[in-house]
């Protein structure tokens, strides 16, 4: 089947989604930490505000941050940074019971090379029962207790700021069941609508990224549960180096025919023809819930044309296994263990090369920062992908290390990373690293303090080590 009708098929059921009046009660996502301020007690007092300031000061023995201590730091940390510090805050009110809105603010400052002022997030955010539509820019939520090396998929990490756009979606999945008062069974949908704006700094000003995804759900009795779906992305729009004689097709039509997968498949040629840069994954779940812990296996298949939705390109993507523990109190409370490889990408008679495109030259990236799995890495010029073709093993674990009366959370990431560039720019001899991070939190009050140090190690690319320190002041709704 070719992407055009398979995303349309996204597209209506997406329609479908909207109308389905069937609600059952509230589903916590494996590994899932939001950010809402959800209580009844928000309820009672009518508005729930709070806020927090962030400073970080870190060192490293080179030019450059240990990979872990500048990657997956949603845009707040750039690799050169010895300086961060960020304020957020938000307000959230029910309109009843079964349904409230969010607002929230943040501005970010780093050092580096280029010293940076930013917004962080800025955002109106509704819920009503299974249903979210949030305007602005806003972070993801965290899964995976911040143990992925990814988050929620391969091709859309927290290595990037948040983009401005809009976002309809479901806050769970929605099962077709006849009784709402059981527990949820059976087969059910998720589903998001977005679009964004991708902004002037990169190679095609004002460009456009639409996104789509569509997951089915089965929950059985025992506690066992499958999500299979996809996701699709497409940058459109814009004009090449600003300039408005060369402005990419952006009508209305041109809209219907990027969000069914139309016009694509280009690979780095530059083609006045191609409408789109299209690229999306396959998602696979597989999901248990144990008396004291929970499993979940996981798959995602990257693809960027048709060759790629034939699974031409397997056995390329991120595979992985996720442990939480019910006890948030062990030494090892949950455990991530992932494996990724794209060194299958390259079509036979014809330049295809992950992340890159011939005419959205920027590639699979905001602000200069990879939006997918961080292990790919943009060149110094902005002007596409210097090393997409890799394999690398992650594992990430967290918990509480006993001390004294207190038990200190930490967290521990090390990742073995075989590097080899891409088809057109190879890295000779291939690269192998080692990054390692660690972060433990040392006093939690009002002031939270939090301690982290990071290594990269590697006969062939070298050694890095850093530190840094992290304080934390939550200001509660009490001290408004």
């Amino acid at each position: 089947m070719k992407i055009k009708y398979i995303l349309l098929i996204m597209t209506l059921a997406g329609i479908i989604t909207t109308g389905h009046s069937q609600i059952e009660e509230k589903d916590e996502d494996l590994g899932y930490e939001g950010e809402i301020l959800d209580t009844t007690e928000t309820y009672e007092r009518g508005v729930d505000y709070s806020a927090v300031v962030n400073f970080k000061g870190m060192f490293s023995t080179e030019d450059e941050l240990p990979f872990w201590m500048s990657r997956n730091k949603v845009g707040r940390v750039a690799p050169d940074s010895n300086i961060s510090t960020w304020i957020t805050g938000k307000a959230l009110t029910y309109l009843n019971l079964d349904s409230f809105i969010e607002v929230g603010a943040g501005l970010v400052y780093f050092d580096g090379v280029n010293d940076e002022f930013a917004i962080d997030e800025l955002y109106a955010h509704y819920e009503y029962k299974w249903l979210q539509i949030t305007a602005g820019q806003k972070h993801e939520p965290i899964l995976y207790n911040g143990l992925s090396a990814t988050n929620e998929n391969m091709l859309w990490s927290l290595n990037h700021r948040p983009l401005p756009g809009l976002q309809i979606a479901t806050n769970r999945p929605i099962f077709f069941s006849s009784n709402q008062y059981e527990e949820p069974q059976g087969l059910g949908i998720e589903a998001a609508w977005e679009e964004y704006f991708l902004g002037n700094d990169r190679y095609v000003e004002g460009a456009m990224l639409h996104h789509k995804n569509l997951r089915l759900v089965y929950r059985s009795s025992n506690d066992w549960e499958v999500k299979a779906g996809i996701h699709h992305f497409a940058q459109w729009g814009g004009k090449p180096g600003g300039d408005d004689s060369e402005k990419r097709p952006s009508s209305f039509s041109d809209y219907l025919e990027v969000i069914t997968g139309q016009g694509g498949e280009s690979g780095l040629a530059e083609d006045a023809d191609v409408l789109a840069n299209h690229l999306g994954s396959y998602e696979f779940f597989v999901s248990k819930q144990f008396l004291n812990y929970r499993l979940q296996f996981i798959y995602n298949h990257i693809f960027e044309d048709s060759w790629g939705m034939g699974f031409g390109n397997f056995p390329d993507g991120r595979y992985g296994i996720y442990y939480e523990d019910v006890d948030t109190e062990r030494l090892f409370n949950s455990f991530i263990l992932e494996y990724y490889t794209t060194r299958n990408q390259r079509q036979p008679g014809q330049l295809r090369e992950y992340f890159s495109h011939g005419i959205y030259r920027s590639g699979w990236t905001y602000m200069d920062r990879i939006m997918g799995a961080p292990f790919f890495t943009p060149a110094p010029d902005g002007m596409g992908i210097d090393n997409n073709k890799f394999s690398t093993i992650h594992f990430g674990t967290g918990g509480r290390l006993p001390f004294g009366t207190y038990n200190l959370p930490y967290k521990l990431l090390v990742t073995y990373d075989h590097r080899e560039g891409s088809w057109t720019n190879h890295i000779i001899p291939n690269e192998n690293v080692i990054h390692t991070y660690v972060n433990a939190t040392v006093y939690d009050r009002a002031l939270k303090v939090n301690l982290e140090a990071g290594a990269d190690l590697g006969a062939d690319a070298g050694s890095n080590f850093g530190a840094g320190l992290h304080l934390v002041y939550e200001i509660e709704p009490q001290d408004f």
